[in-house]
């Protein structure tokens, strides 16, 4: 028998660290989300930031690239409620819509200062804030709703609009209009029958003439219509240039190699009106000559993704700004300059970057889901992060089982992905009936697993899975309709009940046979739940409304509830009382004696609570006491010491025996009580220092079965939250 002497660092929760400076910010490569983008006839771009105040302005067309950030219009900001659209207006200044709570409110840009628009007292304006807003070369100001376009006869005065073009069938829709001047104007409109019509119209006589009719599978968003009457619409068989008044048509060769038949993918018009581009094959061309020849320029088509364009602004072949969308909620910007090799990524040096739902493992690899999206890790404990994938496909589930096992699913699947290398590789696709709608680690290795059929339907049939190896294999439970349990709260109460409760439903239900049936938990009734936590000592705490009060509650009977707090955003329970809340209204606190008393933990966080409302979106305390918070569109920011008192381990306190020693199979570990609650990270490497196996302990008593590695000498490695504690040498026999 070989012994191990060990020194490590253990959590106690007696006593919360004192410091003046906390706080300290992850610098991370992670940038910020794109809200919107402008381009004025000048050059100049706008890049609003979401989540923030911010709006840049960007000269693209001179040599040397300067982000200028324009005043606030708002304070405090509080991106909750507030976000913004920009807008050129007709005399090419631009307009913030700053929206509050769902109402725009329009600021005009002068002098480097935003003014209101309009007079919010007067309730005869209104800013009437669509996606069809535009402007005609006189700067008059229209918006379309369903099949009619309105022209404001003063700007702003909703009781001042006009309407300047209506369609006789109200089942015809408009799908797009390009306003120019008062005689000469042109809407796309999508009729009942599945054909699109092109109507010239007057807003001074308020005459129209259809002068096209097709049955073309076009994109209506996607049609060009320039002043002089060239249409072209974008087809997935070739693009279809109209002239003379709808009256000649023809199908130009955009690409030589592909002959006049192809997929037109994008369609647009530079800011200028100077040029038509057209994109086919991943590839843009542009026309100077309304569509006679074509030229794909280099630097244009050099770097730009193949993600969703959700607006393009074109000063010419080597200027240009795209706003795209990566995922599902990844929105960034690019920019095309004549001094930079394709398109670049615009940065004017914020890091705005936002995330929920971080952990660690004891590996060291953080974890977190960006923009309430996809899960990204980071190796170097939040500087540099990498999109994780299992076969090429993001994950928007992940679950970390007590034993560093990770589970990965996606909304709508069946299929649960398994990782015991804490995310590098991905097997045991196991498929489950119907879509999996939660993955719950009830304790130890017993894992819960929800999944439904006809989930949309009037009667969906729930199915409850149990695995008790760590997600390894299943046992199906039951299969049920009723009741309908809610599967976005899952928690195991300690007495020996699975816990399902939701903010939406008052009804709390329990089962106490792993999911083989369900009644109605009495201890909860008539309550709101947003967080339900059971401590070890069978205690509980509630995050939610309670006798029409919002607040945390604590309970040691389940019949008193005792106010601990007000409303809270979030809540987390650490040990033996520890409980961290956070809220827009009162920060992030901390309390060590459940809530009987609290402090703050917001010491040098950057909040400047005039300027913006801070937002609290998730708090983790690793095992080795340093914490990390993650505010609103601000990024991650970790505590720079350990937040909770430790206590030094003497090193003959700690003992960690290896039998027998040469080994020819089984590998005996027995750990000290010291190992009771962590999570130590077993790694066998060979004399080269190649990782042979790993083993992830969490129990006083394992077994590593090494009877598949050669005979040899190895080296085996205890590691605890990513860091080496010891290593010891084992012969293979």
């Amino acid at each position: 028998m070989k012994s191990l002497i060990i020194s490590l660092f253990l959590l106690l929760n007696l006593k919360i660290c004192h410091s003046q400076d906390l706080w300290e910010r992850i610098t991370s490569t992670q940038t910020f989300l794109t809200e919107d983008i402008a381009m004025d006839s000048k050059g100049k771009v706008y890049i609003a930031v979401k989540g923030h105040n911010d709006i840049f302005e960007i000269n693209i067309v001179q040599n040397e690239i300067k982000y200028v950030r324009l005043p606030d219009v708002w304070q405090p900001y509080f991106a909750l409620i507030h976000s913004k659209k920009i807008w050129i207006n007709g005399d090419d200044s631009l307009v913030n819509y700053f929206i509050y709570g769902g109402v725009p409110l329009p600021y005009y840009l002068k002098n480097n200062s935003f003014y209101p628009a309009i007079d919010y007292s007067d309730t005869s304006l209104h800013p009437f804030v669509t996606t069809t807003e535009k402007f005609d070369r006189s700067g008059e100001y229209y918006f379309s709703a369903l099949n009619e376009i309105y022209k404001y006869k003063t700007l702003w005065e909703f009781n001042g609009i006009e309407r300047v073009f209506s369609l006789s069938n109200g089942e015809n829709l408009i799908a797009d209009y390009f306003p120019f001047t008062s005689e000469n104007n042109y809407a796309v409109v999508s009729n009942i029958d599945n054909t699109f019509s092109i109507y010239n119209y007057s807003t001074k006589t308020k005459k129209s003439e259809r002068i096209i009719n097709t049955n073309l599978n076009i994109e209506s968003s996607k049609v060009v219509i320039t002043e002089d009457g060239n249409i072209f619409l974008p087809t997935t068989n070739g693009l279809y240039h109209y002239s003379d008044n709808g009256n000649s048509v023809d199908v130009p060769v955009i690409d030589a190699d592909e002959g006049p038949y192809t997929h037109i993918t994008d369609l647009r018009q530079s800011k200028r009106g100077d040029a038509v581009i057209a994109r086919t094959n991943g590839k843009f061309y542009f026309s100077y000559d309304t569509g006679k020849t074509w030229i794909k320029p280099i630097n244009f088509n050099i770097n730009f993704p193949s993600d969703h364009i959700v607006k393009m602004e074109i000063w010419d072949s080597l200027h240009a700004v795209a706003f795209l969308k990566y995922g599902c909620f990844e929105e960034q910007s690019l920019l095309l300059t004549n001094n930079r090799v394709g398109w670049t990524a615009v940065n004017p040096g914020i890091n705005y970057y936002e995330l929920t739902k971080i952990f660690k493992t004891v590996s060291g690899r953080l974890f977190g889901l960006e923009n309430n999206c996809d899960y990204i890790y980071s190796d170097n404990d939040g500087i540099n992060w990498r999109s994780l994938k299992v076969q090429n496909n993001a994950i928007r589930n992940l679950l970390k089982v007590r034993n560093e096992n990770l589970l990965a699913w996606n909304p709508g699947d069946s299929i649960l992905n398994f990782s015991d290398d804490f995310g590098d590789t991905w097997d045991n696709k196991i498929i489950f009936e119907g879509e999996i709608q939660n993955v719950t680690n009830l304790f130890d290795l017993n894992v819960f697993l929800v999944s439904i059929t006809d989930s949309r339907g009037s009667s969906p049939k729930f199915h409850y899975y149990l695995s008790v190896d760590g997600g390894k294999s299943w046992v199906k439970q039951n299969s049920n309709s009723f009741p309908k349990i809610n599967t976005k709260g899952i928690v195991w109460d300690n007495g020996g009940s699975i816990i399902s409760y939701g903010s939406n439903s008052t009804n709390v239900y329990m089962s106490s046979d792993f999911g083989k049936s369900w009644k109605v938990d009495n201890r909860f009734l008539n309550m709101k739940i947003f967080d339900l936590i059971f401590t070890e000592d069978n205690s509980v705490l509630v995050n939610g409304v309670i006798d029409n009060i919002r607040g945390v509650f604590l309970s040691r009977d389940y019949k008193l509830f005792e106010l601990l707090t007000g409303a809270s955003d979030g809540i987390k329970y650490l040990k033996n009382g520890l409980i961290v809340a956070y809220s827009v209204v009162d920060g992030i606190r901390i309390s060590n004696d459940f809530g009987k008393s609290w402090e703050s933990l917001s010491r040098n966080l950057p909040l400047n609570e005039k300027v913006r409302t801070t937002i609290y979106n998730d708090f983790y305390l690793n095992g080795d006491g340093i914490a990390y918070l993650s505010l609103g569109y601000d990024g991650l920011y970790k505590t720079k010491d350990a937040l909770v008192g430790i206590k030094k381990i003497a090193k003959d306190e700690l003992i960690v025996n290896l039998s027998p020693n040469p080994v020819e199979s089984l590998l005996n570990i027995e750990m000290g009580d010291e190992f009771k609650d962590l999570n130590v990270l077993c790694i066998l490497k060979n004399l080269m220092g190649q990782t042979v196996l790993r083993y992830n302990m969490n129990f006083q008593n394992s077994i590593l079965n090494i009877s598949e590695i050669p005979k040899g000498v190895y080296f085996l490695e205890f590691q605890y939250m990513g860091k080496l504690i010891c290593s010891n040498r084992v012969v293979k026999i």
